[in-house]
């Protein structure tokens, strides 16, 4: 994982997701390696740019499920942090995910069950949104 200025470099590029399991509020893809990832229900799935503005875009929970998995259940291509609190994940078939800071944790990226990168929603005084890593790295 990588720390810019404004972003992480999440360590998903590369892998594929090979598993979906849904949640009340959540969804979590297992990826190769031993990487997983969870949003939270309000995350959006487009099949557009994958901003959140998208006029495409939608809550993945509003999608019928066979396209959310199908959507998702491909090779992740970038997975970006950023520090204003979204996160966005591109798919190598064109599709993206992004959530943005709401209530609660938004997005975890876990790594053998082990939390490395934890989205937050309390942003601090210069109004970034704050991460919780297992180093103690925030």
């Amino acid at each position: 994982m990588w720390e810019l200025d404004d972003r992480w470099i999440l360590p998903l590029r590369g892998n594929a997701v090979t598993g979906i399991s849904w949640h009340g509020d959540s969804v979590t893809m297992s990826l190769e390696n031993s990487f997983s990832l969870a949003v939270g229900s309000d995350a959006y799935l487009t099949p557009g740019t994958g901003r959140r503005n998208d006029v495409e875009a939608k809550p993945v929970f509003e999608w019928h499920r066979e396209v959310a998995e199908r959507a998702m259940r491909s090779q992740v291509v970038s997975s970006v942090g950023f520090k204003s609190g979204t996160i966005r994940i591109r798919f190598h078939n064109g599709w993206g995910l992004v959530a943005r800071i709401g209530g609660g944790v938004q997005a975890v990226v876990m790594e053998n069950g082990r939390v490395l990168w934890a989205q937050v929603a309390n942003a601090g005084a210069d109004g970034n949104a704050k991460y919780r890593r297992d180093d103690g790295i925030a």
